[in-house]
């Protein structure tokens, strides 16, 4: 009987974490964010990577595409005749011009002539990625366009593919890439000055882009990338057959 009253007097002890516990645990967190982390860092990479791939590919393409028919896709002047119906001549100048629909015509013929088989785009209309031009992984807002006759630093220049966010209807001139991600794309590609070789970066054209390089479009070179600016954003230029 003393014994029941004993056990029935006591009441259940409640255990916390030791402190080996509450170490596991916290050990165990720390690595579940830094596998998060890298992972990010990884996808980002990839991202980076992935503009580096595609633009190499669509210089290949249009390399091949003026192999083929003498003409740069779009302006190939010879087109509406080619692929009746589905496209429109070019002027046969070499050069897209600003703001002119070759360079939309340029995605659609080199899917026509099957060189971009897997980029069939409409080659008309306003700027609409993804419907009139490839889009880019680094975001559904950030797409490629062909554009020529192009001045920047005060230095004019001829045909390029130009990665950015569109600006208005005709340019895709908002930055996509900050500062130091467009660093490091030009330093995969070329030399990784933003104002030399065959890869430029542009600050863009946002009012927030402001510090995304030292100067904008309208300065006279040297102008440098700003890496420790995280809010400014760059577009890119990629120079086509040395045109620098």
């Amino acid at each position: 009987m003393d014994t029941l009253r004993q056990l029935a007097g006591k009441t259940p002890r409640t255990h916390g974490f030791t402190l080996v516990e509450m170490s596991v645990v916290i050990v165990v967190i720390a690595l579940i964010l830094g596998a998060i982390v890298e992972g990010q860092k990884l996808l980002h990479n990839q991202e980076l990577n992935s503009v580096v791939s595609d633009v190499n590919h669509f210089k290949q393409a249009i390399a091949l595409f003026k192999t083929k028919y003498r003409a740069l896709p779009g302006d190939f002047s010879d087109a509406a005749n080619r692929w009746p119906a589905k496209t429109v001549s070019g002027n046969g100048d070499g050069s897209w011009g600003i703001g002119e629909t070759e360079g939309l015509r340029g995605w659609q013929q080199l899917y026509l002539s099957g060189i971009l088989p897997d980029y069939n785009y409409t080659g008309s209309g306003w700027l609409a990625i993804g419907q009139n031009l490839p889009q880019s992984q680094i975001n559904k807002g950030t797409g490629y366009q062909l554009v020529g006759q192009v001045t920047v630093f005060t230095e004019g220049h001829g045909n390029a593919i130009q990665l950015g966010q569109v600006n208005n209807t005709d340019f895709l001139t908002d930055g996509a890439l900050s500062a130091l991600d467009a660093m490091l794309v030009d330093t995969k590609m070329d030399d990784g000055k933003a104002d030399q070789g065959d890869t430029y970066g542009v600050r863009g054209q946002r009012a927030g882009d402001s510090q995304c390089t030292s100067f904008d479009s309208t300065h006279a070179k040297p102008v440098d990338y700003v890496p420790a600016d995280t809010v400014g954003l760059c577009y890119m230029l990629f120079w086509l057959d040395s045109d620098y």
